[in-house]
């Protein structure tokens, strides 16, 4: 499980320093796509003994929020720059 741990730390990196919307949207379909990584380990936890698939459920789910909630942050802030320039650039 420290495994995981070190994943989330990896992708919430990449999260930060994703420079581009479409960067952004790479990284999301990677970590939480159909085929992305989380979503890969959270298909394996039905070959876990049910106490231990318990306990590895809710910390995966914990990690996807918090993966899923630090690209919404970061979403909202490049568009938020985006705009912000736009505006500039459209003053008289």
């Amino acid at each position: 499980m420290k495994e995981w741990e070190d994943k989330k730390t990896e992708l919430v990196a990449s999260i930060h320093s994703a420079s581009t919307l479409n960067e952004l949207e790479d990284i999301r379909i990677t970590a939480l796509g159909k085929k992305g990584t989380i979503t890969g380990l959270m298909k394996g936890l039905g070959a876990l003994d049910p106490d231990k698939r318990k306990e590895a459920g809710q910390l995966l789910n914990l990690i996807k929020e918090e993966v899923a909630s630090a690209i919404d942050v970061r979403k909202v802030k490049m568009e938020d720059d985006a705009l912000e320039t736009q505006l500039q650039k459209d003053q008289v």
